[in-house]
């Protein structure tokens, strides 16, 4: 149900008007329930890995500042509840997407890249060493965690 929701269940449906088809481009219109069932239970891996099989799908269309603000809501606060996420490939599917999103958007805003760098310490924090090495790659080289 929950990949159903999150518009996944298929992987690729040529005749489809939308999203399985591979055409992302109308993700605004999903947007809105995606968001608030990620933020509320993102915490558990049956929630949080098909949201980021959504995303590496829906990559070159997702929102880089939705998906920063979804994964800060998230993992934000250290919980004690991404434990279960110890022999997940979460925090490396995470880091590679904030990989592309930093590359996608090379010019991003200031604001933006202390949100990634921000993320990338907290996976940092939960041992993936992706993410120690994005953070002293080119895109994040120059930027500082905001005060």
């Amino acid at each position: 149900m929950i990949e159903t929701l999150m518009f996944v269940s298929v992987e690729h449906a040529a005749l489809a008007a939308r999203y399985v088809n591979g055409d992302w481009s109308e993700i605004s219109r999903i947007l809105p329930l995606i968001d608030r069932f990620v933020r509320v239970g993102g915490w558990t891996v049956s929630i949080m890995a098909p949201f980021l099989t959504l995303c590496e799908r829906a990559k070159a269309s997702y929102p880089a500042e939705a998906f920063a603000d979804q994964i800060l809501t998230v993992i934000g606060d250290g919980s004690e509840q991404l434990k279960g996420w110890q022999n997940a490939s979460i925090p490396a599917r995470i880091a590679g997407l904030v990989q592309y999103f930093a590359d996608r958007d090379a010019q991003m805003p200031l604001h933006l890249a202390q949100k990634f760098l921000r993320i990338l310490d907290l996976l940092v924090d939960m041992g993936d060493r992706r993410s120690a090495a994005l953070q002293l790659g080119e895109a994040f080289r120059e930027i500082r965690a905001a005060g």
